[in-house]
């Protein structure tokens, strides 16, 4: 779809729902840009996490009965890394899932390993995009 940038301005005024979604595509853009797959997920889960307790387990909200499918299109993956990676996490005793829902079991290490990646790493860097030095 192509539009002149004042008619995308009007769109957004007009349809609070558009200006919602080009605001998600960008976060999304950015993600894809900047973090690796693991991080984009502990980013993710750390995003819709509300504190709230049951059974000594925080768990998550809107990510809810979210099959992983859709958990690897927020994230810009294939479900088949999701479930790599929440199988990490589960290993690494950070999170846990019951009846469709997950659950924060380490919330200090969970953050530590969301800044960890992100240090040890650095931003993504582009396969055609040269390191000077």
């Amino acid at each position: 779809m192509s539009a002149p940038v004042e008619q995308w301005l009007v769109w957004m005024e007009i349809y609070p729902v558009f200006h919602r979604a080009m605001h998600q595509l960008s976060e999304l853009a950015s993600d894809l840009a900047l973090y690796d797959t693991m991080t984009r997920l502990v980013h993710l889960i750390l995003r819709y996490f509300n504190g709230k307790e049951r059974g000594g387990l925080a768990r998550m909200n809107l990510i809810k009965d979210l099959p992983h499918d859709e958990l690897a299109h927020m994230i810009g993956t294939v479900r088949v890394v999701v479930n790599r990676l929440l199988g990490e996490l589960h290993h690494e005793g950070l999170i846990n899932t019951r009846g469709g829902e997950l659950h924060v079991c380490e919330l200090k290490k969970l953050l530590l390993k969301a800044e960890q990646h992100v240090r040890a790493r650095g931003p993504a860097r582009r396969p055609m995009e040269k390191i000077s030095g």
